[in-house]
Order: structure tokens, then C-alpha cells, then sequence
């Protein structure tokens, strides 16, 4: 699969085609088909588009949540030397309270980690230490996910440097979508694709981190929408870093409105009881294996 998005054919490059292609067809008619490749690659860029604020409001309306879900997934983490290993698969349980609550926790061989995100605060443990420093950079999937309002969407995207007032049309593979923060096709800016037919989250694309340029930006794509006793989740996630997949997040079972232990998402007992992980390295999940 493409990693980052192509830009769209220009007028010169369509023409040519046209013309150097043997397909017998009289001129005028070749004329009339390079006419219509032309207006319809313009169209995405020339037609009106709605603003920002605008996609975003329709989106919260569009877009149907519960109180809560439970997800089980399998998360595969891919080589990252282009060797022909097999991806390290891990276990992974998610429990989403809205508007505004998440953890996360991973199982692998020898590994645990758990992941909170709540409006006070944000806890990475592993193998029982807290972990220093922010989450990876991957798990903004979980605010794309679980900020579904307009207000609480927007103050994300502001934080992570999207542009609110910049918006455009532009096409990802065979789908068309709607893109904050940037001009089509530009993909050097930070930007969130949402698709122009359903307003469901399409793809989120970060730019390298200004302590850590040589990282390369991060795309996060949000797959195989589906719907279960209506609420709406995509049932594959997939995460790239310089046209490679680092991995895919592939769901099993979904559960909604489950029961949920407030303590799950308690991160002050957590840090009251845990101990702090001051010099050692930070632990890594289980690599690809041969």
C-alpha cells in the first residue's frame, strides 16, 4: 500500500499520455477525454469547500458514540530494517469513557504497558514503572478517537499545530475527503483528512517533532469503518513513517456500554503507588520476530 499521498496528474502530464497512447480513437475524441481528466483533477482543487469549523461541527453531528466501548485488538509491529521477519504481535484491550477518559493496555512476552489519557493528566507504565517523558507519538489515534465534539476536537488539533482556518479537497487512494490544516497536496503541514461523504476521521498526518526532524512526519490512517449497536469505530488502524508501516492495529471484539471500574482510569493512585522509572532505559515491545 502507497504510503503518503501522490499528487494528482497536471494538465501536461495527461495530455501526453493522451497523445502518445495507440488507441485508435479519432482526435477530437482523445481532445474531449484529456478536457474531462483536466476538469475533474481541477474540480477537487477549484470547487467550493467547506471551512474547518464547519467539517468539524459535522462530523460531531454526523458521527454516533456511546457512553463507553471496550475494544480488543491485535496490535503487528513491523520490522523496521527490511528484513523478511514476521511482526511481533502484542495484545491489546481498550476502554474508551466519553467525552474524555482512555486507557490502554498491552500484553506481550514479558511486557506490559498501560497508557491513560484523561483531561488532568497522562500516565505511560511499564512493567509496573512510570514511564518518563510524553506517550509515543503513534497514540494520537486515541484523541482522534475518543474527542468527539466539535470544541474538544479543535483544541486538539490546535495543539498538535493544525491549522483551523486552512481547509481543501483532496483525494487518498479512491476516497476524496476533506483536509484541515493544509492545501491539497501538500502533506509537509500538519492535517486531518475526513471523508466527504460520511465526515468520519479518513487520516491524520504529523509533521517530525522540531527536537527530532530526522524522525520523518506520521501518518495514521483510519480504516474499515463499521458500526455495532451504533456506535462507530474503524475496525483497522495502520501507522507509517516515511512511506513504511511501522504497524497495524486490527480489531477483534468491540463491546459497547460495558461496565467500567472508575479505577481504571485513576492515575493518582497509580503514581501513588508506583515507582518512578528514574535512569534505566525504557523498556521497548517484543521486536519482529525471524
Amino acid at each position: 500500500m502507497q504510503g503518503l499521498l501522490a499528487p494528482e496528474p497536471t494538465e501536461k502530464s495527461v495530455t501526453h499520455h493522451l497523445q502518445t497512447s495507440p488507441t485508435g480513437r479519432p482526435a477530437g475524441l482523445a481532445l474531449l477525454l484529456a478536457a474531462g481528466l483536466i476538469l475533474l483533477a481541477a474540480g477537487i482543487a477549484g470547487g467550493y469547500v467547506l471551512p474547518g469549523g464547519q467539517v468539524l461541527a459535522l462530523m460531531e453531528a454526523k458521527r454516533s458514540v456511546s457512553q463507553s466501548l471496550e475494544v480488543r485488538q491485535v496490535v503487528s509491529r513491523m520490522p523496521l530494517d527490511g528484513t523478511p521477519r514476521r511482526a511481533a504481535e502484542l495484545r491489546e484491550t481498550l476502554n474508551y469513557r466519553y467525552p474524555d477518559h482512555f486507557r490502554a493496555d498491552t500484553r506481550g512476552d514479558d511486557y506490559q504497558r498501560t497508557s491513560i489519557r484523561t483531561p488532568q493528566d497522562r500516565l505511560v507504565v511499564v512493567n509496573g514503572q512510570i514511564q518518563p517523558g510524553p506517550p509515543e507519538r503513534f497514540e494520537d489515534y486515541q484523541a482522534i478517537l475518543l474527542n468527539a465534539t466539535r470544541a474538544a476536537m479543535s483544541d486538539y488539533l490546535l495543539g498538535v499545530g493544525v491549522d483551523l482556518d486552512i481547509t481543501s479537497l483532496g483525494r487518498f487512494e479512491d476516497d476524496y475527503g476533506y483536509v484541515i490544516g493544509a492545501v491539497y497536496p501538500d502533506q509537509s503541514a500538519a492535517q486531518l483528512w475526513i471523508q466527504k461523504d460520511t465526515f468520519r476521521p479518513l487520516r491524520l498526518i504529523l509533521p517530525p517533532p522540531a527536537l527530532n526532524p530526522e524522525e520523518g512526519p506520521l501518518e495514521i490512517r483510519f480504516l474499515d469503518w463499521g458500526q455495532i449497536e451504533g456506535a462507530d469505530y474503524p475496525m483497522l488502524i495502520q501507522v507509517y513513517r516515511q512511506h513504511q508501516l511501522l504497524r497495524e492495529m486490527r480489531v477483534e471484539n468491540l463491546r459497547v456500554d460495558p461496565p467500567q471500574d472508575p479505577a481504571l482510569f485513576d492515575t493518582a493512585g497509580l503514581r501513588a503507588t508506583l515507582p518512578q522509572w528514574d535512569t534505566a532505559p525504557i523498556l521497548t515491545p517484543p521486536s519482529a520476530s525471524p
